[in-house]
């Protein structure tokens, strides 16, 4: 029996199709030379090689099991790069837009799934944090996930600055919004 369209939810590979979509967009449109004349194939080059970094940073993460920090960890950067790269993409295409007068329709196009996947990538980024943030608080890890509740053992003398805080206190309508006073050891 199928689901309604309306009833359908995200699926958990929606990031993957999303980022090969814009991969395959971008070799596509960037391989017509009456529109990205070849004069500039450096540039050209540089935008496709953005977008397939891109992909393989998707693909690579998706392919990580995380069973230990170290995977988490290195599943977390290839998450940040492939978000950070999407930027770079992003800005390559204003260029590619006023060097190659682009259209409307074809840019906004183009944005449009790059900023679809760069969405999906920062959901998938979140949903991790607090997926392996437990994993992450009891392996006793000096930092925890984005989006992860801090943790509230002792700080040690080598521990990160979030660590270092003060437990908050009862908060008051007076305080609710005021700076988490930050403890700092001095000697």
């Amino acid at each position: 029996m199928s689901v309604p369209v309306g009833m359908r939810g995200e699926s958990k590979l929606e990031v993957q199709v999303k980022c090969e979509e814009l991969v395959s967009h971008t070799v596509h449109i960037t391989s017509n030379p009456n529109v990205f004349d070849p004069k500039y194939q450096a540039f050209i080059n540089r935008v496709v090689d953005c977008a397939v970094a891109i992909g393989q940073d998707v693909w690579e993460a998706n392919g990580i099991k995380v069973s230990a920090p170290a995977d988490y960890e290195l599943r977390h950067r290839l998450q940040e790069r492939a978000i950070r790269n999407i930027n770079v993409l992003l800005y390559l295409m204003t260029i590619a837009r006023k060097l190659f007068h682009l259209r409307g329709s074809k840019y906004r196009a183009w944005v449009e799934k790059a900023r679809a996947a760069k969405a999906l990538a920062r959901k998938w980024r979140d949903s991790d944090a607090r997926r392996y943030g437990r994993l992450i608080q009891d392996a006793g890890c000096g930092r925890a996930p984005v989006g992860c509740a801090r943790r509230t053992a002792a700080p040690a003398a080598t521990s990160p600055s979030w660590a270092r805080r003060a437990p908050a206190a009862a908060t008051t309508p007076s305080t609710a919004f005021a700076r988490p006073r930050i403890v700092r050891k001095t000697g």
